[in-house]
Parts: structure tokens; sequence; C-alpha cells
């Protein structure tokens, strides 16, 4: 654990910045059983925060106790509400259980919040609560869970006749905690927690009977730490800062003593240089510079696990995917992003990296050495809890198998027992196997420290045709660093081969697209790697497929429903390499689903018009949703009174199917027009272009 130093300031800040501000209580004296009333004259106490500023609440109650004065003859605990009328004029009410003997003077004592407990001021038993072992702020700075912090007060040797005054004063001393990002890499602060020597959250027993100076003991439920969860909190770049509070009981620290101060995973400790008070009523200001070094890892797809192996959950297996994050303190582990190329995920300082112990007989445990605690599914079985633990205990061991994605079984649970990704919570959790809603697969990836190969090819498409395809003899792939032992393959079609140890491709003329992979199998330095390139052969004819996901330019465009309208014509001219143009229309077929071709009624759409190529052949696919009585037909002019040969109306009768046109007589870089009868969808259109000699 580093140790590092932690600057502490102690502020009188009127109650808490605003918020420890005196109140006084007028008591107006009522007949023997009489509901009488008093008032808090300054509305700035404890109860409801708005910033740093509180105020008293509807609803509110106090604890009132009197005595003659200079005795302890206490009377019972009174009970006094504010309601929302009273609010302005910061008035509770309720009733004395004994009348005041007007020859006599009182002491009085208030208390809030009120607790039925207490029966005296000299409290034996009775617990108050400051802070807890957990608690949750809301975004950076905030001071709502602030609220409801104790308050104690007394007026002392007050004749019955005449209306004391009450000063309410703090029972609890507040940590201002400031955050301030020190590093290159974003922080988002999820957790703050305080810990220290002696008992200083929960739940404890004071005697308030001398207010100023209450005497605290310890209760049944008492910590001498508070774990923090921040919520809704954003990243904090280099030099930004953050404020966080944790309410404390008062306590003095000893020279010497240790204390530390733990910002998600990252904990520094201090010895105090000298005796330290915190005080009811003021903040101590903590600064914390988040100066957390890391060095990222390297970290690859595993198809097993073994104890020793460090690694990570995972969303997926390329591209931007979602990384198990450090246990928080909720019901279940967040996600956070990360990055997958070429098979290499680097590891970030938000990314929850396990060690693995066990074996695939007795089950593995997973730990985080971060925040020191296991992965856990409970043994809870009508949730989907998903929890960190420490010490392990039987719903910390985990049966795991692989294919492909890897299945993480909790061997203590019978249900709710597979770790699985929620993409619409963006949390991993606990779910039945078979469980789908919202929830995909996890895949685990191991940490490697050999150094990462990196295998390219300088084209990554090669695009031949009938005529031309003996010009190329293939490509050899580079290797950073420079390795030896590439090998290389070629699938798909049989359009040739390729020799294993040069990459040497031949080709034989004939048509299709293939695959060629080099790869690199690693060894004790170098991770594995591999990389691939396509080769496209095409005759002298080419078969465009077009849509509306990656229209050509020209191309008419438009969404689900979308009403293409007349086209005054226009150029469509479209450069053809040596390869297929190909698009596609349609991501799903289907009445009113993906994308399609709205042709309205009496209008047109023109079909591209290639330099060197003469349109052949026409498909149209159309959507299980449109007329069965529509006609389509190829014609040369907008009019539609021109027909092509072969262009003849046809009528698309049964839904969800394909006609073919098939054309003569056409002629090159010439459009054609495509024009219906009645309202019709387009889901697929394939174009045959045969090159003119």
């Amino acid at each position: 654990m580093k140790k590092s130093f932690i600057l502490l300031s102690a502020m009188a800040v009127a109650a808490f910045a605003s918020c420890v501000k005196e109140q006084s209580v007028e008591v107006k004296e009522e007949a023997k059983g009489v509901p009488f009333e008093f008032t808090a004259s300054t509305v700035d106490t404890k109860t409801t925060n708005d910033g740093m500023v509180t105020s008293w609440k509807a609803n509110d109650k106090i604890n009132l106790f009197h005595a003659e004065a200079t005795t302890s003859d206490y009377s019972d605990n009174d009970e006094f509400t504010i309601t929302s009328e009273n609010l302005a004029a910061k008035k509770f009410t309720g009733n004395l259980a004994s009348a005041l003997d007007p020859s006599k003077s009182y002491d009085w004592y208030a208390l809030y919040p009120y607790n039925v407990a207490f029966t005296t001021p000299a409290n034996t038993t009775g617990y108050v609560s400051i802070g807890g072992s957990s608690r949750t702020q809301t975004g950076y700075g905030s001071t709502a869970h602030l609220n409801e912090l104790p308050l104690v007060g007394k007026a002392a040797n007050v004749a019955a006749a005449e209306k004391p005054a009450i000063t309410m004063n703090h029972m609890a001393a507040v940590l201002k905690i400031v955050v301030t990002n020190t590093t290159s890499e974003e922080l988002t602060v999820t957790n703050v927690s305080f810990t220290a020597p002696v008992k200083i959250t929960g739940q404890f027993i004071v005697d308030f009977s001398d207010p100023a100076n209450p005497a605290y003991s310890d209760g049944t439920y008492c910590y001498n730490y508070c774990n923090m969860k921040v919520n809704s909190g954003t990243a904090l770049g280099n030099g930004e800062s953050a404020t966080f509070y944790i309410p404390i009981k008062p306590v003095t620290l000893a020279m010497g003593s240790e204390i530390s101060l733990k910002v998600n995973t990252y904990t520094k400790v201090v010895n105090m240089p000298s005796e330290f008070t915190f005080t009811p009523g003021k903040m101590t200001t903590i600064n914390f510079d988040y100066d957390k070094t890391f060095t990222s890892k390297n970290f690859y797809q595993a198809s097993s696990i073994s104890a020793g192996d460090k690694i990570m959950f995972v969303s997926g297996t390329s591209g931007e995917v979602k990384v198990m994050a450090h246990y928080g303190g909720a019901n279940n582990y967040p996600a956070t992003a990360g990055s997958i190329t070429a098979g290499r995920l680097p590891s970030t300082s938000s990314m929850g990296v396990f060690t693995v112990a066990g074996n695939s007989t007795d089950g593995y445990t997973f730990y985080d050495p971060e925040t020191e605690r296991y992965i856990t599914a409970t043994n809870t079985t009508d949730n989907n809890f998903l929890k960190g633990i420490s010490p392990a205990d039987s719903y910390s061991s985990w049966a795991v198998s692989f294919d492909g994605a890897a299945t993480i079984t909790c061997k203590g649970k019978a249900s709710r027992n597979v770790i699985k990704y929620n993409s619409n919570s963006n949390l991993y959790a606990a779910y039945n196997s078979d469980y789908t809603t919202n929830v995909g697969p996890v895949y685990i990836f191991k940490q490697d420290d050999r150094t990462p190969v990196t295998l390219t090819f300088t084209n990554t498409e090669i695009n031949k045709t009938t005529s031309n395809y003996g010009e190329f003899t293939g490509q050899t792939a580079t290797a950073s660093p420079a390795v030896s032992g590439i090998t290389y393959a070629l699938s798909g079609a049989a359009i040739g081969t390729v020799e294993t140890a040069t990459g040497i491709v031949t080709l034989n003329g004939s048509e299709g697209s293939a695959t060629i992979t080099a790869t690199y199998p690693g060894d004790a330095t170098y991770t594995p790697a591999s990389a691939s390139y396509t080769i496209t052969v095409v005759g002298t004819s080419l078969k465009p497929t077009f849509s509306f996901t990656d229209c050509p330019t020209g191309w008419p465009s438009g969404t689900k429903n979308a009403e293409i309208n007349g086209l005054s014509g226009g150029s469509y001219d479209y450069v053809v390499s040596e390869r297929t143009y190909s698009f596609t229309l349609s991501d799903c077929v289907g009445y009113h689903t993906g994308h399609y071709l709205a042709i309205m009624k009496n209008k047109y759409v023109g079909l591209p018009k290639l330099s060197g190529y003469k349109l052949t052949k026409v498909v149209v696919g159309n959507s299980s949703g449109c007329s069965t009585t529509t006609t389509l037909k190829i014609t040369s002019d907008t009019a539609g009174d021109t027909v092509v040969t072969g262009g003849t109306a046809q009528t698309f009768a049964t839904q969800g199917s394909t006609y073919t046109y098939n054309l003569s007589g056409t002629s090159n870089n010439t459009m054609y027009y495509m024009i219906v009868s009645g309202n019709t969808q387009v889901i697929s259109l394939s174009l045959t272009f045969e090159k003119v000699e």
C-alpha cells in the first residue's frame, strides 16, 4: 500500500458551510395537558439541504426534555413537530407530558432527529446515528446526503414564565475531500472511503446532559470507516477536481495515528504529524491528489484458464467492447469501455483485472487485488446480484467452460448463477442460463506479457477480371517487429492456390472471391498474429446490387416509408474499375421492416448508366407488404411509353418474391427507368451490365 501525504485543514464553517448556524427555540407555557408550541428562530438548521444551506422541512420532529434548573430530574421524552403551515414561522407544536411549575426555573434539552428510544438526556441505551459504514453521494459537490445529521442543544435556568432560547449544535463533523486528477488519463470517481484507527461512523450511545460536551460510547453497529459510493460522476481531466463529503463522529487522533483515504481503488496512507481533532460543526478539508501511475498490459481472448492467470471479462472480441470494471459497492459490477484491435485489448486503470485461483474440478475464484475482493453471486436466489466480497465463500467458486465465449457458472447456486453482460444497464450481473433479454455472452481475455506482433498487407482488397488475372502473383505480409515463420493459407472460392511459405498466389481465371490469411504462431517472446486480404475475380459483365443503406452518388435515398417522387432525369454516372459494384438494398425482408425503395403510382426511378457498359438484366424483389396487383416495367423514357425489349410489365402477384427482366437492344451508357402502376416497395434490386466492345 503506497504511503503518501494527505493535507488536512480544519475550517470552522457555519453549519458545514452555512449549515451549522445557531437556532433559537422559544417555549410557550400552557396549562398541564394542554398543547403548547415553540419556535425555531433561525431557519438555517440541519434537515433539508439546498446546496450547503439547510432548513426545516414539514413533519420534522424534535425530542424535548426539561428538568428543574440544576437538577437531573428530567421529564419524559416530549415530541414536537413542525407542519408545512408553520414552516415560515418555524413553529413546532406538541404536548408536554407534565405542566410547568410557574414558581420554578427549568433547564431545557433538545435533540434532533426525534427518537422515541430516548428517555433522558443522560442516555445510556438510545442510539444516535452519525454517518454509517456506507453512504451514497449523487454527483460531485452534492451535500444532499448530509441531511438529518443530529443536533443537540440546551437552555439553562429559564424561568417558567419566560420564553427560553435553545441553541442547536451539530453532533457530527464532516470531512470535505477534494480529489484532483493529476494524471494524463481521465478519472471518474465512483467510490471514496475514509478509515481511522477509532470508531467514527454508525450508531453511538450519547449522553447529552451536557450538550456542549456530549459523552459518546460505542453502540452495537459502529465502524472505523465509511465507504461512500459516488453516483453520476463525470470524467475529470488532468488538473480537474471534485468535492465529496463524509460525516463522522467527532474524534481526536493522536500524533502518529494512521489514517487512510481511498479514491476508487487507489489508497493513500498517512501518519498524523500531530494531534488533530475532528470537531463537531466544522469541516476538515482533505486534499487528495490522484497521481496513481498505471502501466497498461495486453490481453488476448482465452480458450482456457489456470491458477495464476490474470484475466478480464469482456462483452465481445473485436472493436469497441465493454469490460467488467472494479467493484464499486453496488449490487452488480459496472462496465467500462475498451477497444480491441487485431485481437489485442490494452488494459486501462478502470478495468478489473482478476487473478485466477483454483482448478476446473473444485472451481475457480476471481480476485481483484485493487479492491481486495472476490467475485461472488451471493446466496440470494431471487435476484441477479453479482458482488465483490472478502473473504471468499462458496458463492465465489465458479465453473468455467469455453465455446468461443466463456460460460461462467457459480457452483454454489442453482439459479441466477451465470455471469452475463447487460447492455441495457451497462453492467455485469448473474442470470439464469437461458435468460436472453438485454444480455449477451461474456468472453475471457488473458494477460499476455509477450511483445505484440502486427501483420499487415499493402492492400486489403485485390480486384481482377478473367482477362487480367495473371498479372497478380500475391502479397507478402509485413511483420512489426520482424519475425520469421509466417505461413499463408487460402479460403473461399477455388480461384487459385497460394504457397504456404511464401504467399505466392497463382490464379486460375475462375470468377469468385477468396481470402488469403497470413499467420504467425507466436513463441516465448512474441504473441501470435494474423492478417488477411481478399481477391475477387469477375468476368466481363458487372452485376451491381444497389441499396439505401450505402447509396451510390446520385441514387435516390430515403428511409422507412419514404416516397420517391417523380425524378426530373439527371445524370447517374458510375465509375467502374474492373470490379463488382456491390450494394445491399435491405437489411431485413418484410412489411415495413428495414429499408426499401417506395415507388409510388405512376412515378419512376432512373437506373444508373455506366460508361462502357449496357444494362442487360434487372431483378426486382418486392416487399411482403406491397400490393399484389402492382405492375412494374422497364422503359427508355420517363413517360413509360417506350418499353425496353424484355422489360414488359410484370404483375407482382406474389409478395416477397423476385421478378426478372432479361433485356436486349439496350445501349452503352444509357439510363433506363422502372415505372409502376401502383404503390410498391422494392427491397432488392440487382442489375447486370455487359461491357460494350
